[in-house]
């Protein structure tokens, strides 16, 4: 809705949200459409939705640098000709959506990837979502897993909504001010 409002968009069956492959966001039909196929065990009718593709890093990471660049470059590439693509056939995508360790195969790209795909969000004005419901609540060392990208406001800043649960013992979102629910309340920065 922030998307189609912003970008003046009447027709909300025209958006998208954009998922990465490998993640697994939940079982309802709008979280099976961003998740990858695997986990749609049940065969449920999703929505024509884009996912891109996740990076698939070599190790060690520092003798791979140069290759794992390029792949990471490559799934970016990939990504902005999908949200131009769509845009261009009038099918927006309004949001885009990361698990920080993809459920399927837990898989992860480097900071940098996640500073760009970031970047590239906020350039095209599209809300940037990060699924922490496996790696919240301290599971990789720090609170939130995309703490360890070191988002700055050249990156696009800090996501504009955060998703939890699991470890957190209860399922919720935080935002940014720009994307909270009552502007009359306060949210988390």
């Amino acid at each position: 809705m922030a998307f189609a409002m912003k970008h003046r968009k009447d027709n909300y069956a025209s958006l998208s949200v954009m998922g990465v492959e490998g993640a697994s966001h939940g079982q309802t039909v709008a979280t099976l459409s961003v998740s990858d196929a695997g986990a749609n065990v049940a065969n449920v009718p999703t929505y024509d939705w884009p996912v891109a593709p996740l990076p698939k890093l070599k190790y060690p990471l520092a003798q791979n640098e140069k290759a794992n660049t390029e792949e990471e470059d490559r799934c970016l590439d990939v990504a902005k000709k999908t949200i131009e693509q769509r845009r261009a056939a009038g099918q927006d995508v309004a949001a885009i959506i990361v698990e920080p360790i993809s459920s399927f195969g837990t898989r992860q790209a480097t900071p940098r990837y996640y500073k760009k795909l970031r970047a590239m969000a906020a350039d095209e004005g599209i809300p940037f979502i990060v699924d922490e419901t496996k790696t919240g609540m301290g599971q990789t060392g720090k609170i939130w897993a995309h703490e360890h990208w070191w988002l700055q406001d050249r990156d696009g800043g800090a996501p504009d909504m955060v998703t939890f649960g699991g470890k957190a013992s209860m399922s919720g979102f935080f935002s940014s001010y720009d994307y909270r629910l009552n502007p009359h309340c306060a949210s988390f920065e």
